[in-house]
């Protein structure tokens, strides 16, 4: 019997020992299984944001690319209608002249009657008053009526815009190709005097006083709109496609 006391005694501790290496073993394994999930788990959102990122990196590419095609599409779309109305505005400038040169051309003198057309076309604005006739006389370049008084009896011989390029070079070969013609050039606006924005104006001529006589359009007012225009098309054409998606 005390033989039996004492191999129990003995066999506890090593019992005991068994247990806690057990449960230290056990402790091991799940702590590394726990590891070893997270660090898949890890690996796995890893490779699904990157697989996400370039998916959409694609996709957001592609619209705007879309969406830059739009907006050239749209300009050159446009940049077409503001020609055709500039070249009107031009023609109605001319008939102007033509119905004030007719009545006085035989009771005033030149600069007379280059007056009474100045009175006549500073009084016309248009496109929200952006929109002016200039004219000067083709021999000696000197503008005798523009909206922005600073450029009255400007000699405009070498004026030149902030890419270099000299207007009345520039009008002389378009004339001597067009009877209308149009340019891109840069400008001051009527109430931005400081800064020079990109136009495209439309000019002719007025043969029976040798007067050149033209209009523009600020480009950078018809890309805004042609932006806005194209974005909100778009938006439109997504929130279309999530309504047919929901419902």
């Amino acid at each position: 019997m005390n033989n039996y006391y004492k191999s129990k005694s003995f066999l506890a501790p090593i019992v005991s020992l068994v247990i806690v290496v057990t449960v230290i073993i056990t402790s091991i394994n799940a702590y590394l299984s726990i590891d070893m999930f997270k660090q898949h788990m890890q690996e796995h959102i890893d490779t699904k944001k990157k697989e996400y990122i370039e998916k959409h990196k694609h996709e957001i590419y592609r619209k705007v690319h879309l969406v830059n095609k739009s907006i050239e599409f749209q300009i050159t779309k446009i940049e077409k209608k503001v020609q055709s109305s500039l070249k009107d505005r031009v023609k109605t400038a001319l008939n102007i002249m033509h119905l004030i040169y007719n009545k006085y051309k035989d009771t005033k003198s030149k600069e007379e009657i280059k007056s009474i057309i100045h009175e006549y076309l500073k009084a016309i604005r248009f496109n929200s008053n952006r929109g002016y006739y200039f004219g000067y006389d083709n021999k000696t370049k000197v503008l005798f009526t523009h909206v922005m008084k600073k450029f009255i009896g400007k000699d405009m011989t070498n004026f030149t815009d902030i890419r270099g390029q000299n207007l009345m070079n520039l009008d002389h070969e378009i004339l001597k190709k067009n009877k209308i013609g149009y340019s891109t050039i840069y400008f001051n606006k009527p109430n931005q005097q400081n800064k020079e924005f990109p136009k495209i104006t439309c000019i002719s001529r007025f043969e029976p006083l040798d007067l050149v006589i033209g209009t523009g359009e600020y480009l950078d007012v018809t890309e805004k709109s042609i932006k806005k225009y194209v974005l909100d098309r778009f938006n439109n054409f997504k929130m279309k496609k999530i309504n047919i998606y929901f419902f």
